[in-house]
């Protein structure tokens, strides 16, 4: 029978690696590659072309929003999944417009995980419970405006690099965008949060869990 490829992104080495074992000892799933970076996603997703990659949420680099968007874009068959800590709002926004297969919470039995990555492998979707209950929501019901409801996503990818510490033109160069777009970018979001410095960008993205404290 042949193997589920998968590639695994994480920067913590502990958990890519406990993550890597379990993944191997399932038997009918086969990792063709391990990172630690948005970086690493693509270059193993180019040269390795495994059919499910599982990225963490907090990768450094490109986001793995910007990696699923890339992935879509060259027409890739890679299914990519996000491995998140918690349901927030906003990051399921981005995974959403981005194309991803699967949002799985970390809190997830490594059982239902295992079954969900091989779901995903055969074409299929997967969120967690707590993921599909705020997809209903959404789709049931208007959300409430929030002044991240009026950012776009590259707009929200800016503002996580640049919480994360990053000058303007690390964020280009990460995205493969001039300067100047990022600097409009830039511009734009914090005119929309109302926000006029990086410590205060930095405590917002933070409020909104859009990066961890």
């Amino acid at each position: 029978m042949q193997r589920l490829t998968t590639a695994l992104l994480d920067a913590h080495l502990l958990c890519r690696d406990a993550l890597r074992a379990a993944l191997e000892a399932e038997g009918s799933i086969e990792v063709v590659g391990v990172g630690a970076s948005g970086q690493d996603a693509m270059r193993l997703i180019e040269t390795a072309r495994p059919r499910v990659a599982l990225l963490d949420l907090d990768l450094p680099g490109r986001t793995p929003f910007d990696v699923a968007e890339s992935c879509r874009s060259a027409g890739f068959a890679t299914s990519i999944v996000i491995l998140a800590p918690s349901p927030s709002d906003c990051h399921i926004d981005m995974a959403m417009d981005a194309g991803v297969a699967g949002y799985i919470l970390k809190d997830e039995p490594l059982v239902k995980a295992m079954e969900a990555i091989k779901l995903i492998g055969q074409g299929q979707l997967y969120f967690s419970p707590a993921v599909e209950a705020r997809l209903k929501r959404a789709s049931g019901e208007e959300r409430g405006s929030t002044p991240l409801t009026h950012l776009s996503r590259r707009e929200k990818e800016v503002l996580i690099h640049l919480a994360r510490g990053m000058s303007v033109k690390e964020v280009a160069t990460e995205l493969k965008l001039s300067r100047k777009t990022i600097d409009n970018h830039t511009q734009r979001l914090m005119a929309k949060l109302d926000i006029h410095s990086r410590a205060d960008l930095v405590r917002y993205a933070i409020r909104e869990r859009l990066i961890e404290a």
